[in-house]
C-alpha cells in the first residue's frame, strides 16, 4: 500500500468510527468497506489508471450511500447531523473532481461529475464544476446548455442563464442546439410570466377596463375625469400615487411589454437565420418548439408565422423546406390521426402535393419525404377504414409516379418495401428491392429493408 492510498483511507476512518457507533454498519461491515475502498485507492494509484475503475468507485460509493440513508430511516435515527451525514456525499465529489482531472478530455464524465452535484444540490461544487468544464471546453454546446438551464431552472435566475447562452453562442455560432434551446429559455420565461399575470389578476383587470373604455364613447359623449376641490388649489402637492399607477399600467400591459409579446425570441430567431443561413432543419425545429407553447397563443403565431415566412423566401425550391410547409396542416393538429379535424388538414396536404412538387428541386427528395409521411400514417393501427383506403391509393400513385420520371430515391424504394411487407405481398416488395439495388446500389435504408424481407 502506497503512502497515497494509506492516506485516502484514513481518511475515511472517522465516517467509519460514526457509523459504527449509531449501529448502522456492524464492525465486520465497516471493515468490508475499509477493504472495498482500498482496492478501488490501489487501482487508481496505478500508473495508467482507467476511466471504468473511477466509474466503478463511484458506483460503489453511491450504492453505500443509499443503503447508508435506507437503514437511518428504517432505524429512526434522528439527532443533530455528523461525519457520517455528510462525509458519503464529499467522498464521491472527490472522486468526481479526481477522475474529471485525469480524463478532463471527457465530456460525458464532466456531466455525470455536474448532474450528481445537482442532486445533492451543491452550488459551490457545481459552480466550481461548471467553471472547469467550460474553461476546458468552451467549443462544447452541451456544456453551455447544462449551465444556462441550471442557473434558469434551479436558481431562477434568467439574466444568468441569458448569459451563459450567449457567451456560449460566441464561441458556437454553428450550433443548432445552442439557438434553439436559448429560444426555448425565453418562451418558458415568458410563460412564467403570463402564469404570474394570471395569478395576480393583471389580465382580468385589463378585460374588465376594454368594456367601460368602449362604453364611454357609445353615446357620442367623451367622458371627462373627475376634478376634485384639492386638485385645484396649486399648493396642494400632487398624488405621487398616480404616476406610479401610470408607470405599473404601461409594465403591465402586455401590448407595450417587448418581454411579453415575444420581441426577445423573435430577435433570437432572426439572429440565428443569419449564423445559419443554408439550415433548413433549424426553422423547422424553431417552428414546433414555438408551436408547442399553446398557452402563448399570440406569441406563438407571430413566431410560427414569421418562421414560416422565412421558409418560403429562403428556400423556395428547397425540397425539405417545401415538404415542411406542405404538411404543417396536420402538424398544428392536437390529437393527430384521431383529431376531428385531421380529414380536412389531409385532404389540404394531399392536394398541395403537385403543386409542390413542380416546385422541389430535386423532385427525388420531396418524393421520399412525401412517401415516409404517408407510410408513417397508414401504419397508425387507429387510422379510419375510408382514410386507409384514400392514402393508400394516393401512396401507389405516388411511388409509380416517382419510378417512372426516374425520380424515386433509395430511400422511396425502401418505404415501398416495407409498404408491400405491411401488406404481406413479399413477392412484390422483393422485385422491387431488385429494382432499387440495380439503380442506386447497396445502401443502409435498403439493407435495412432487405432485412425486413
Amino acid at each position: 500500500m502506497t503512502d497515497k492510498v494509506q492516506y485516502y483511507i484514513e481518511q475515511g476512518l472517522p465516517e467509519l468510527k460514526d457509523l459504527e457507533q449509531k449501529k448502522i454498519f456492524s464492525k465486520l461491515e465497516c471493515k468490508a468497506i475499509m477493504k472495498k475502498r482500498t482496492e478501488f485507492e490501489q487501482a487508481l494509484a496505478r500508473r495508467i489508471a482507467k476511466k471504468t475503475d473511477f466509474l466503478r468507485y463511484v458506483e460503489y460509493e453511491m450504492n453505500l450511500e443509499t443503503l447508508r440513508k435506507k437503514r437511518v430511516k428504517r432505524l429512526n435515527i434522528r439527532g443533530k447531523p455528523t461525519v457520517s451525514d455528510w462525509a458519503g456525499p464529499r467522498r464521491i465529489f472527490f472522486i468526481l473532481d479526481r477522475a474529471t482531472r485525469k480524463f478532463h478530455g471527457d465530456i460525458a464524465l464532466w456531466v455525470q461529475y455536474i448532474n450528481y452535484a445537482r442532486s445533492q444540490k451543491s452550488n459551490k461544487v457545481i459552480n466550481r464544476a461548471f467553471a472547469s468544464a467550460l474553461q476546458m471546453h468552451p467549443t462544447c454546446p452541451q456544456l453551455w446548455i447544462l449551465a444556462a438551464q441550471y442557473q434558469f431552472e434551479e436558481n431562477g435566475d434568467v439574466t444568468a442563464g441569458r448569459t451563459f447562452m450567449q457567451r456560449g453562442l460566441r464561441m458556437n455560432k454553428d450550433s443548432e442546439d445552442m439557438w434553439v434551446e436559448y429560444a426555448k429559455l425565453e418562451m418558458v420565461y415568458i410563460a412564467k410570466l403570463y402564469a404570474r399575470r394570471r395569478i395576480l389578476g393583471i389580465d382580468e383587470q385589463e378585460e374588465e377596463t376594454k368594456p367601460e373604455e368602449s362604453g364611454d364613447e357609445e353615446d357620442g359623449n367623451i367622458k371627462l375625469p373627475t376634478i376634485i376641490a384639492a386638485e385645484m388649489d396649486d399648493d396642494t402637492p400632487k398624488d405621487k400615487n398616480l404616476l406610479s399607477e401610470v408607470e405599473v399600467k404601461a409594465l403591465t400591459n402586455a401590448a407595450n411589454n417587448p418581454a411579453l409579446s415575444g420581441a426577445i425570441p423573435l430577435s433570437i430567431t432572426k439572429s440565428a437565420f443569419s449564423a445559419l443561413p443554408k439550415s433548413t432543419s433549424l426553422p423547422a425545429r424553431l417552428w414546433e418548439l414555438f408551436e408547442s407553447f399553446k398557452q402563448l397563443p399570440e406569441v406563438r403565431q407571430q413566431l410560427c408565422q414569421m418562421v414560416e415566412d422565412y421558409l418560403r423566401t429562403q428556400f423556395p425550391n428547397t425540397p425539405k423546406a417545401l415538404f415542411f410547409l406542405l404538411v404543417l396542416p396536420t402538424k398544428t393538429l392536437e390529437h393527430g390521426a384521431v383529431d376531428p379535424a385531421f380529414p380536412a388538414a389531409l385532404r389540404e396536404v394531399l392536394i398541395g402535393f403537385s403543386a409542390t412538387l413542380v416546385a422541389a428541386r430535386p423532385r427525388a427528395e420531396l418524393y421520399d419525404l412525401f412517401l415516409a409521411y404517408l407510410h408513417e400514417y397508414l401504419s397508425l393501427p387507429a387510422l379510419e377504414t375510408n382514410l386507409e383506403k384514400l392514402l393508400s391509393a394516393f401512396f401507389a400513385k405516388t411511388v409509380k409516379d416517382a419510378e417512372k420520371e426516374g425520380e424515386l430515391g433509395a430511400k422511396g424504394y425502401a418505404v415501398w418495401v416495407r409498404r408491400l411487407l405491411a401488406k404481406e405481398r413479399n413477392a412484390e416488395a422483393g422485385q422491387v428491392l431488385e429494382r432499387a439495388v440495380r439503380k442506386w446500389g447497396e445502401s443502409r435504408d435498403l439493407g435495412e429493408a432487405r432485412e425486413l424481407l
